[in-house]
């Protein structure tokens, strides 16, 4: 069986497991069956990659970019709007966390990059009132908002 045949087998699997679940003995948790079966593919993924059993980077690196972009929009959906300055710097350390481990390794310029746009987005977020930065920040918050 192919890598890719058995991962999506088992999204899927898991999938129609924890959404049997979640509408019988876990009908007070509140979460996305599909987010979860792929979060925990990917990671029982990794662990097959450390017995030597899983040798495909690529599928793993998809499904935790999935996993990644879950995330980011979680958090955007849930936080206050004057919050969303900070998606670009979300989305990078997001990024930069999955290719440091897909990859292991660790980039300090890739580090110091995503370092330099939290502390950019943080200087307009401080002075996000300011007659010269509102604006700026307006345009930022909107970004994806109007296409």
């Amino acid at each position: 069986m192919s890598d890719i045949v058995f991962v999506l087998l088992s999204i899927t699997g898991l999938f129609a497991l924890f959404l049997v679940a979640k509408n019988s003995v876990a009908r007070n948790l509140k979460y996305c069956t599909i987010c979860l079966a792929v979060g925990v593919t990917w990671i029982l993924l990794l662990l097959l990659e450390q017995l030597d059993q899983f040798d495909n980077q690529l599928v793993v690196g998809i499904l935790m970019g999935q996993s990644s972009l879950g995330v980011y929009y979680l958090l955007e959906k849930r936080v206050s709007k004057n919050l969303l300055i900070f998606r670009l710097p979300v989305l990078l350390t997001l990024t930069l966390l999955v290719y440091t481990v897909i990859s292991q390794v660790f980039s300090l310029n890739a580090w110091l990059v995503t370092s330099g746009v939290w502390l950019v987005a943080t200087i307009f977020y401080i002075y996000r009132t300011h007659p010269t930065i509102k604006g700026k920040v307006k345009a930022l918050i909107e970004c994806c908002s109007d296409w």
